[in-house]
């Protein structure tokens, strides 16, 4: 049996990765002054819808030092009207057993006429 070797992990894998990350965290900042100053500038032209949208966003996407977003994310998404209905096919099948609930049958009616004198 021919011997195996572990396949190397990491590589310059990991400093291409660390070099995006830091790309990204450089890159973040002046994103952020962006959204500011589009913020700003939607205000002062009386375009509230705009400036509310992007500082939703702002507010959605800025991080706490943990890591963690400034609110929890149920928050930040619109509630879902849940379909309380069938999500596929239905099959159903009925079971009638022999005496359950059987309503006992009244006789035949007799009609009987009556003649006045």
């Amino acid at each position: 049996m021919p011997e195996t070797k572990p396949a190397p992990v990491g590589g310059s894998y990991f400093s291409m990765v660390r070099k995006a990350r830091q790309a990204l965290k450089d890159k973040s900042f002046d994103t952020y002054e962006k959204l500011i100053k589009i913020i700003d500038m939607a205000a002062a032209a009386g375009d509230f819808e705009t400036a509310a949208k992007y500082t939703w966003m702002l507010i959605e996407h800025t991080p706490k030092d943990e890591g963690e977003t400034v609110i929890d994310s149920s928050a930040a998404k619109a509630p879902t009207q849940l379909d309380s209905g069938p999500r596929g096919p239905i099959i159903q099948i009925g079971v009638k057993v022999g005496g359950v609930n059987d309503q006992p049958k009244l006789p035949e009616a007799i009609v009987i006429d009556v003649k006045p004198e």
